[in-house]
């Protein structure tokens, strides 16, 4: 589509930067929001959300780097550029995961709370950066000559021009922003701690193993014979992790945080 949003002199503003900071900065609205309904120290919530919005995006663009290793070990110096796109989601839920630990332990506060504050705004930023792939042209579909298919022209685009494509980062959009809804309507009627967060990540896995299946972008299948991309089979895994979590907590009464 848009990959760069504007040139000023020799500052390149790309479309997927600003979009991916305009997620950080609804999700971050999100949690502010929740903390102040639930009591919690909005100062404290906002340090820890800075330092899981670095590990994630860390996490993210580490995974992906890894995925992709045998591209950068020859591009060593485009390990960096996150503003072309180059972001996988689990892994910035791993890196956002151990951020969030390292700072919420030594500090003895409630990790599963936090958790809850947090799921509706992962979701709220998944639908809005989404937008931000489908404008670099990264994250891209499959061919298809389906009435609703995508053609990107932009020579600057990351997905190849002028077919047909399934526009995978939009099924995205919708999943994420979708699930924000459903979070949204959802927190207020929880029953334990880390409820709100394990229902994110359940109904997340689901939708991004569909999604996997229309994806066009490098070689998806990768795992148990060619049949399961690296996220397809993260998502498996996350499903089953969270349905042990479920009924583990689902015994642990709601806490104050």
């Amino acid at each position: 589509m848009h990959p760069i949003l504007f040139r000023l002199g020799p500052l390149t503003v790309h479309t997927y930067g600003i979009l991916l900071a305009a997620a950080y900065l609804a999700g971050m609205a999100v949690v502010s929001a929740e903390a102040r309904r639930v009591g919690a120290e909005r100062e404290r919530v906002m340090d820890w959300m800075f330092w899981g919005i670095i590990g994630a995006l860390a996490g993210a663009r580490l995974l992906y780097v890894a995925i992709n290793a045998s591209y950068y070990l020859h591009h060593p110096g485009e390990i960096v550029a996150v503003w072309n796109g180059g972001l996988v989601f689990y892994g910035g839920v791993g890196g956002g995961l151990v951020a969030s630990l390292l700072y919420l332990l030594p500090r003895h506060l409630p990790a599963w709370q936090y958790a809850d504050l947090v799921a509706p705004a992962v979701a709220l930023g998944q639908g809005i950066g989404r937008w931000g792939c489908f404008a670099a042209g990264c994250c891209y579909g499959k061919p298809t000559d389906l009435p609703w298919a995508i053609h990107f022209h932009d020579p600057n685009s990351l997905a190849p021009t002028g077919a047909g494509l399934h526009p995978t980062q939009l099924y995205d959009s919708v999943a994420g922003l979708t699930l924000f809804a459903i979070l949204w309507a959802f927190r207020r009627h929880k029953r334990f701690d880390g409820q709100v967060m394990l229902l994110y990540l359940a109904l997340y896995s689901v939708a991004r193993a569909t999604v996997e299946l229309f994806r066009g972008d490098g070689e998806r299948g990768l795992l148990l014979h060619g049949h399961l991309s690296t996220s397809q089979l993260i998502s498996v895994v996350v499903v089953v992790a969270t349905l042990v979590l479920y009924l583990d907590r689902r015994r642990q009464p709601v806490a104050r945080v």
